[in-house]
């Protein structure tokens, strides 16, 4: 069902309608492409007359190839999988409500921006990492990092994606699973799961997942 290169390469085939005939979800395509990177890197190579990870073992092992890795700052500085928002902030001084922004129904905020309402009404550029939405990274306006602004309450306390609140958001906005202030939302949703994963196929690829 690929797109091709363009909307009107040949090979496409309406793969939009088949991806929702068959319930073609991009979770599953995830896997069948990490199964493709896997099975190249296994797979013999006619210049290599081995397989990719054989090279890299023998190298290793024989011509002291060193693996070059990210330091560990560089990974927490390295964010692939990210996007770009923007959110007004919201508060009252009257009220006593603190400045604080709101991203896919949790209130975002840090002591900085708590103390400033002076920033009540501006749009900040939100840097959202999808595989960790605990945590998101504020800018004003003329682009000056601002700060790292944590969910408040259980969503704070465990990292989690943006398509796991999601999951859970719809189950709730569906009444069909509920939490507190006390129980983590994510502890919620794989007990949902695990008590669905018997009976339907959804849930038991989300528990897997």
């Amino acid at each position: 069902m690929t797109t091709g290169s363009h909307p009107k390469d040949p090979r496409r085939n309406n793969p939009e309608k088949i991806a929702k005939k068959y319930v073609f979800r991009a979770e599953e395509l995830e896997q069948l492409i990490e199964v493709a990177i896997a099975n190249y890197n296994t797979s013999l190579h006619s210049s290599l007359g081995i397989s990719p990870l054989e090279a890299m073992e023998q190298r290793i092992k024989y011509q002291d190839m060193i693996p070059r890795q990210l330091s560990e700052q560089e990974r927490v500085e390295s964010n692939f999988f990210s996007l770009q928002t923007t959110r007004v902030v919201q508060g009252n001084k009257n009220t006593g409500k603190r400045p604080h922004i709101n991203y896919e129904g949790v209130p975002y905020s840090s002591t900085l921006p708590a103390r400033n309402f002076s920033l009540v009404g501006e749009k900040l550029i939100v840097d959202v990492n999808i595989d960790d939405i605990s945590i998101l990274k504020v800018y004003l306006p003329d682009g000056q990092e601002l700060d790292y602004l944590k969910a408040k309450g259980p969503w704070g306390r465990m990292p989690h994606t943006l398509r796991t609140r999601k999951t859970i958001n719809k189950l709730v906005r569906e009444d069909k699973l509920k939490f507190d202030d006390v129980t983590s939302p994510i502890d919620a949703l794989e007990s949902w799961l695990e008590e669905n994963s018997t009976s339907y196929k959804k849930p038991r690829n989300e528990l897997a997942t």
